[in-house]
Parts: structure tokens; C-alpha cells; sequence
């Protein structure tokens, strides 16, 4: 094998592998995302632990009943408030934090998790009731 030919095999094994990890990582989360009107659904039916992970400014300003305060920053070092043998349901304002918090709960061995879509913000446009 010619040189211009190694540097082509090697190129396509490094490229074909770089693609099956991001596929992997890609499309294989560790949670499920849901809508505000699943999360409600939960919510109604009972045994989840819902879990707000916002700051302290922003669940005093309104937060959907029964919920956890674990803001995102404090996921890792307060494990052990968040369930490991029941749903865990995470929202914050958007659902970017709460996306990053089931990551950060999966690592630490937490299964059935779920993210609201669109957080506090779609439950507020669904019209679902806050509690302040």
C-alpha cells in the first residue's frame, strides 16, 4: 500500500468513527423530553418528584406546586435529595438548565428522568397553574 493510500485508510477509519460517536452521543440522551401537558399529567397521577432548577429569585417569583428547589449549580453536591426509585421530572424557565440537570443526575446514576420542554415558560403559556 502506497502512502496517499495509508493516509486515505487512516483518514476514513478516523472519520468513520468520529461519526458513530457523535451519532451515539447525539441521539442516545439519557432522559425524556416531554410537554408541559405529559409533565401535568404526571404531575396529576402522583409518585414523581418534580424538581425546579432555577435560582432562588426566579421559584419565589413563581413555581408549579410540589416542586424541589435544586438549582442546576447544586445538582451534583445534592444528589442525594434527588429520588433514585421513582420519575424525576426537571423544568427550569426554558428547559436548557433542566436539560443539563438530568445529564448531571444521569451521571451520578439516576434513571427515569424526564425534561420539561419549554419549562415554566410553555406551562405558563399552556395556562397551567403557578403557585408563588
Amino acid at each position: 500500500m502506497d502512502r496517499a493510500s495509508s493516509k486515505r485508510l487512516i483518514y476514513t477509519v478516523f472519520l468513520t468513527k468520529t461519526l458513530m460517536l457523535w451519532r451515539r452521543f447525539m441521539t442516545s440522551e439519557p432522559y425524556k423530553r416531554i410537554d408541559v401537558n405529559e409533565a401535568n399529567e404526571m404531575i396529576q397521577r402522583g409518585d414523581i418528584q418534580l424538581v425546579d432548577v432555577r435560582e432562588q429569585d426566579e421559584y419565589d417569583a413563581g413555581r408549579i406546586a410540589g416542586c424541589d428547589l435544586i438549582p442546576v449549580n447544586d445538582v451534583l453536591t445534592r444528589i442525594e435529595e434527588i429520588a433514585s426509585d421513582k420519575d424525576i421530572v426537571f423544568y427550569c424557565a426554558g428547559g436548557v438548565r433542566s436539560a443539563l440537570a438530568c445529564e448531571m443526575a444521569a451521571a451520578m446514576g439516576r434513571t427515569r428522568l424526564f425534561n420539561v420542554e419549554g419549562g415554566i415558560v410553555a406551562w405558563e403559556d399552556a395556562s397551567l397553574p403557578l403557585e408563588k
